[in-house]
């Protein structure tokens, strides 16, 4: 949705696209290539910084409720861990 709003050629090409497979009935025939361009233009029209963002927005959010909860210290490093684990993660 982000890609989508946010403007710009990418932006455009990737609403046009997405607007042809909503008439498709024919999944299963995508091509590598045809969900490659795809997340290449989510990704030029900033959906994947968005997301990134986000991610990293509700990971502080979740972490800061864990310390409202009263839990062993080990359950919540594990909690943690695992938070880290899905958004901090590097590529």
């Amino acid at each position: 949705v982000a890609a989508l709003a946010a403007g710009g050629e990418a932006s455009e090409r990737l609403g046009e696209l997405l607007a042809a497979d909503a008439k498709s009935n024919d999944f299963d025939s995508f091509s590598e290539a045809e969900f490659a361009a795809r997340a290449a233009l989510i990704e030029e029209a900033g959906g994947r910084e968005w997301t990134a963002q986000e991610a990293r927005r509700q990971h502080a959010i979740a972490i800061e409720a864990l310390h409202a909860v009263d839990m062993p210290h080990r359950v919540r490093e594990q909690l943690t861990e695992l938070a880290d684990f899905v958004v901090v993660r590097k590529r």
